[in-house]
């Protein structure tokens, strides 16, 4: 089965305090090396150097309770087609007409099958973690090397793909010649966490200013560092310590959508690219080239959620985004025209929100947020402020945007979905083929699916879908809409598409996917 325990772990040791952040680096350890980092991650303390033994770190995780469990395996839906990766090599099923699944087909397949290498491997290597876009699939590999494949005709894959600007077996990306720690794909663009400062780059189309460069034009063959930018206006009131036109370092996460991006550095989130629906969390609607914090704006008169508190995850859909901070809540900006920021119904229902608020997840924190927001006697402020002192039932560690839906998994590994309330995006959220749309726009515990490890999630513009589940056990779930993944997902639940009523009854839900690999 995939993604199954190792006699010899890769887990987190090495933990460090960001701003009450804890951080941590992925070793190969011993169990003495186990011992420390569960020690590290339970208590947020600082391991000794002696505690792993010596090889060199992989990846860069953050820290929660289920980190010390095997997270080797990395997945990534991106609603045409799904990537995961274990220690003995990566698979991918689901669309494949420009070579994203990296199988040496050009062809889209129900059957999943694994992802082949070039001559240069003898066996398959390590993905220390992988991201998908649109129609191509990026790979950070051993001990931080780029690699991707399929589209590449905007340069999103860099000279990798040249001439003929497409791949159907992973190439390295030789514009990343540096270490590299993370990456993300957008729509066809992808951006990168590089060096030992952990800077970020980016390679592909730029139309948005996506690429955090400071210009909108396309990076094919190079690429520039992001700088904190400044902008005309009221944001000039910020002081120069703010660190303004600094090259953006240190940073432990970042996010892809369709047009915007997103960055975690020293536990601030930044933001930059498309603003038009305030998924920058700022009321501006001309797009921006720069990264810059996200913080409340001279201008608003409402709070921003995240004004004072540590972020650790982030993640970008189609006009909304989403952050996590230290203490387990969730925050969303953007557009919640399909309810992908989870605010629900009435009363936290708006159409446009330009300002990140907070999320309710699970019934108790919904229960406490339609409380408060029912007091007449409060200020928008002062509703805000004692919403987000709440009494809080869920700890969240880690959040994943489709194009209209998002999920999120708990530090007790539950799963819960939201949005998708146009078109057959329902599908992907693990509850059915339910027709309650107001539910669909507040998070859902996902049923039957326990111990989760990692979530994933993608979506494209004509309407396909996917949700992922990494569970404990190695298992791996998915809940789609789109036909050539969906069908194996029959297949692998023993249901063919003729047995009407079987395949109905796995409509909408989320179903174990079976792997190629012995």
């Amino acid at each position: 089965m995939l993604l199954q325990h190792q006699l010899v772990f890769d887990l987190l040791v090495d933990t460090n305090l960001i701003d009450g952040t804890g951080l941590a680096r992925v070793f190969r350890t011993s169990r003495t090396g186990l011992a420390w980092a569960a020690r590290a991650a339970a208590r947020r303390i600082k391991a000794p150097k002696n505690a792993d033994d010596g090889t060199t770190p992989c990846r860069g995780a953050l820290v929660d309770s289920a980190a010390f469990l095997d997270i080797a395996g990395v997945a990534a839906a991106c609603g045409a087609h799904v990537v995961a990766a274990d220690a003995r090599g990566a698979i991918a099923c689901g669309r494949g007409g420009q070579g994203q699944r990296g199988v040496w087909s050009v062809g889209d397949s129900s059957n999943v099958e694994a992802v082949r290498w070039g001559r240069e491997f003898s066996t398959p290597p390590r993905v220390a973690q992988l991201s998908v876009g649109r129609d191509f699939t990026v790979f950070v590999i051993g001990g931080g090397v780029a690699y991707g494949c399929g589209n590449g005709e905007q340069g999103q894959l860099g000279t990798a793909p040249a001439p003929i600007r497409s791949c159907s077996t992973p190439r390295q990306i030789p514009e990343l010649r540096t270490r590299v720690w993370r990456c993300a794909a957008g729509v066809d663009y992808s951006l990168w966490i590089v060096g030992d400062d952990r800077a970020v780059v980016g390679l592909g189309a730029n139309n948005h200013g996506q690429l955090g460069t400071g210009d909108y034009t396309a990076r094919t063959t190079s690429v520039q560092r992001c700088r904190v930018g400044l902008e005309d206006g009221p944001a000039r009131r910020w002081k120069p310590g703010d660190g303004v036109g600094a090259e953006l370092i240190g940073v432990t996460c970042i996010a892809a959508g369709v047009n915007h991006a997103l960055a975690v550095a020293g536990g601030v989130l930044y933001a930059w690219g498309a603003r038009k629906f305030g998924q920058l969390g700022d009321p501006g609607q001309k797009k921006r080239a720069v990264p810059m914090p996200v913080r409340s704006h001279p201008l608003v008169p409402l709070a921003c959620s995240l004004d004072g508190v540590t972020v650790v995850d982030c993640a970008a859909g189609n006009a909304f985004s989403l952050a996590v901070d230290a203490d387990g809540g969730v925050h969303a900006a953007g557009t919640n025209r399909t309810g992908a920021m989870g605010l629900g119904g009435p009363p936290f229902f708006v159409s446009v929100a330009q300002r990140f608020q907070r999320v309710p997840i699970g019934d108790e924190d919904t229960r406490w947020a339609a409380e408060i927001f029912d007091r007449s006697d409060l200020s928008s402020n002062e509703v805000d402020a004692l919403w987000g002192r709440g009494g809080r039932h869920e700890k969240v560690v880690s959040v994943a945007c489709g194009h209209a839906h998002a999920i999120c998994r708990t530090a007790e590994g539950r799963v819960y979905t939201w949005g998708g309330v146009h078109r057959s995006a329902l599908l992907a959220l693990g509850h059915g083929a339910d027709d309650d749309i107001e539910a669909r726009q507040r998070a859902r515990l996902v049923p039957n699916v326990g111990n989760a490890v990692h979530v994933a999630a993608g979506g494209l513009l004509d309407g396909a879908a996917s949700s992922l589940i990494v569970r404990a056990d190695g298992a791996v779930f998915v809940a789609s809409n789109e036909p050539s993944i969906y069908g194996q997902c029959l297949q692998a639940a023993a249901v063919t598409p003729d047995d009407a009523v079987a395949a109905a009854q796995c409509l909408g839900r989320f179903l174990e996917l079976r792997p190629a690999i012995p």
